[in-house]
């Protein structure tokens, strides 16, 4: 059933989608480049970011601040969508939003390939420059559309951007790092128990939390008017779609387990093969049989590992408690998110952001 929530992330999504095709992007080439750098975001997507960008922009400036705050939300999805290519490419996740990811469509569909004057091998090594070119323009996309903003004054600009390409980037870096080297460490699911449950938290944060919490503080600087610190209501802002960030990663983690890829629209099992060190793991091999850890063992962090392989490893990780410990987790987020959203005024908008946070609960994709 369709809520609230949902019919204003879709008139926001068709306000974003039609200020980016406003976006001319002359100076990338080859067409190549240009395709990838476009793909994710014409497959569409929940489009939460510009949508949360927009909501705390409404809750702080009401509707006028919402119509000024176009521009950035939109670049908030360019951000997304950079990270999102490269995170692909250093999962090797071939699949994206219902399809070929990036690096993968780049080089399948290379003309040197399919009339075989190159080799697989060169084929990938191309898809992947040029995965890793489309998200750095799509990056630089970002910081030009905020600096181009109408009604806004410069030094509200220069502030969001300064916060993107400090806090933000810096903090969604170090959240890839760690994740992908506790990854390679959860390869020996023994010695995943070292890396405690706070840092596996903190590295969400990082990388899912942090861009949540940048889209909250952009909009209601813009609501505001705000080129100092005098407001304790962005930061409160931020912290609460931090905390609702951790919450969606928490059922991404589920999801990623007990969903379908139709539904999820990326491959069901990548985090298991790729040995993505989540509470729902780390719970779940910490209350499993010695049996069922030994299977375990066996499949997680194996990108080889069969559909009947990673059935089996599913079904441990739901019959230890590992989904049920991750959704408890979610919940506390959740609570703790709605605290920090009572110094902001009663609105329509507040109401939108508090059925945010129930949607990051109940979510199914």
């Amino acid at each position: 059933m369709k809520t609230r929530f949902d019919n204003f992330l879709k008139k926001t999504s068709a306000a974003v989608n039609e200020y980016y095709s406003s976006l001319e992007f002359k100076y990338i080439a080859p067409p190549e480049l240009k395709r990838g750098v476009g793909m994710y975001f014409e497959r569409g997507g929940k489009r939460l970011r510009p949508g949360i960008l927009s909501l705390c922009a409404g809750a702080t400036g009401g509707a006028d601040a919402v119509l000024r705050a176009l521009p950035a939300a939109c670049a908030v999805e360019l951000y997304h969508n950079w990270t999102l290519i490269h995170d692909d490419l250093i999962d090797g996740d071939n699949v994206r939003r219902g399809g070929p990811s990036v690096h993968k469509a780049t080089s399948d569909e290379m003309p040197e390939l399919i009339s075989g004057v190159i080799s697989r091998e060169d084929a990938d090594k191309y898809g992947a420059a040029n995965a890793i070119l489309s998200g750095d323009a799509l990056h630089a996309a970002a910081i030009s559309v905020i600096s181009s903003m109408k009604g806004v004054s410069d030094t509200i600009k220069l502030k969001l951007v300064t916060l993107m390409e400090d806090r933000l980037t810096g903090s969604l870096l170090e959240g890839e790092a760690l994740d992908t080297r506790f990854g390679i460490v959860t390869k020996n699911l023994d010695s995943m128990l070292t890396i405690t449950e706070d840092k596996i938290i903190d590295i969400m944060r990082k990388k899912t939390g942090e861009l949540f919490g940048y889209a909250a503080v952009c909009g209601a600087i813009i609501g505001l008017d705000l080129s100092d610190d005098s407001s304790e209501i962005p930061e409160a802002l931020r912290g609460f779609a931090e905390d609702c960030g951790v919450a969606f990663q928490l059922a991404d983690d589920v999801l990623g387990i007990i969903s379908d890829e139709e539904t999820l629209g990326k491959p069901i099992g990548g985090d298991i093969r790729e040995g993505k060190n989540t509470l729902v793991l780390r719970y779940g091999y910490n209350n499993a049989s010695e049996d069922n850890k030994q299977i375990l063992r066996s499949v997680v962090g194996n990108r080889n590992a069969g559909s009947d392989d990673i059935k089996k490893a599913v079904s441990i990780l739901i019959n230890s408690g590992g989904i049920e410990y991750a959704k408890k987790r979610g919940s506390e987020y959740i609570a703790s998110a709605r605290k920090k959203l009572t110094v902001v005024q009663d609105s329509e908008y507040k109401e939108l952001l508090n059925d945010w946070a129930d949607m990051m609960i109940f979510r199914i994709r």
